[in-house]
């Protein structure tokens, strides 16, 4: 059902674009943050039979990798309303909805987050680049 809707959607989004009409071959670049291989495949095949069609039309395939990591702050943010339970990430920002923002308290809140990734890069550096 996802592949058939978003098939469907990217598809409109190709023809809505080319309805335009003009003398010059027009660029359609297509953003998407699909990863399954299946849904991809549809996409660059119905990427292909529009271009056989339309000779004056190009597209453009283009994924985003940051949309996902993005969709887990909103998704965050609009879901959990308990203080508790928030992110890092989440009450970091919350730091900023104070009439005044205390910017020592927000960098201190970002090495509280950053120093135990680092200490756990670092420990296991050596396996990471012996792969």
């Amino acid at each position: 059902m996802k592949v058939r809707s978003f098939a469907a959607i990217a598809f409109a989004a190709v023809l809505l674009a080319s309805a335009a009409g003009a003398a010059d071959k027009k660029v359609i670049r297509l953003w998407q943050t699909e990863t399954e291989p299946q849904t991809l495949a549809v996409l660059n095949h119905m990427a292909a039979e529009y271009e056989k069609t339309h000779p004056d039309v190009s597209i453009k395939i283009e994924g985003l990798a940051n949309t996902l990591a993005w969709n887990h702050y909103i998704f965050t943010r609009i879901l959990i309303a308990s203080d508790e339970l928030k992110t890092l990430p989440v009450g970091v920002q919350d730091l900023f909805a104070a009439a005044v923002v205390d910017w020592g308290l927000v960098m201190a809140a970002g090495m509280l987050i950053t120093i135990p990734a680092l200490a756990f890069f670092m420990a296991v550096q050596r396996h990471l680049v012996a792969g």
